[in-house]
């Protein structure tokens, strides 16, 4: 059953799919870096992002945050939100709706 509903799901989410554009003839400052996460919170991956994220180049890189569960008010989750660009909640909202906030989002 869980096999059908992931298929079910794969192609639901294909059909919503939003390819990123870019404009190649404008020169490119920063890369955009866009990640989506439920484990932004005191957990294994949030652990480990909020050292990934201080270390990177910040003049080379811009770092989008989508935090798709509820957060937990953690340091971890104050130390990932206080060390990138931007930072959204997007809880409840459809995977079109965050594939076009991720979209916009690009430099």
């Amino acid at each position: 059953v869980r096999a059908r509903e992931s298929i079910a799901n794969a192609k639901r989410m294909r059909a919503e799919f939003i390819p990123w554009s870019p404009d190649y003839a404008a020169p490119i400052e920063k890369l955009g870096l866009a990640v989506v996460s439920a484990d932004f919170n005191v957990r294994p991956v949030g652990q480990l992002v909020q050292s990934i994220f201080k270390m990177m180049d910040r003049s080379r890189f811009e770092i989008f945050c989508f935090m798709l569960e509820i957060h937990d008010n953690s340091q971890v989750l104050v130390n990932i939100a206080n060390s990138v660009d931007e930072w959204f909640w997007v809880k409840g909202l459809s995977p079109l709706a965050i594939a076009q906030m991720v979209n916009n989002e690009q430099p």
